[in-house]
């Protein structure tokens, strides 16, 4: 992959990971967050303090993307299954046409 492209697509994402570094980090004299702020009635208004469209836009993709992931390998665990009962199956009828 060509550099200039590789530079275009992590420039969200190092603009997300210093977006979450500067709202994890507490400054001196913040203090620490109460519960309040991070009560879930008021995500509107934890949200309105930082995160941009490109943020949220990015988060979803890496949501999506988890989530195609997750899928992927519970199908492949499915998968791995039925082959392996399938196999045991062929063994089984292999045995009793030995038998008869």
């Amino acid at each position: 992959m060509p550099p200039f492209v590789a530079a275009l697509g992590l420039k969200p994402f190092r603009e997300h990971l210093e977006a979450q570094k500067a709202k994890l980090h507490h400054r001196a004299g913040e203090g620490i967050p109460t519960h309040m702020e991070l009560d879930p009635h008021l995500a509107y208004s934890i949200r309105s303090r930082g995160e941009s469209r490109e943020e949220n836009w990015l988060s979803w993709l890496f949501e999506k993307v988890l989530v195609i992931m997750v899928c992927f390998f519970v199908c492949s665990i499915v998968n791995s299954m039925a082959q392996g009962y399938a196999k045991r199956r062929q063994r089984e009828k292999q045995s009793e046409d030995k038998a008869e």
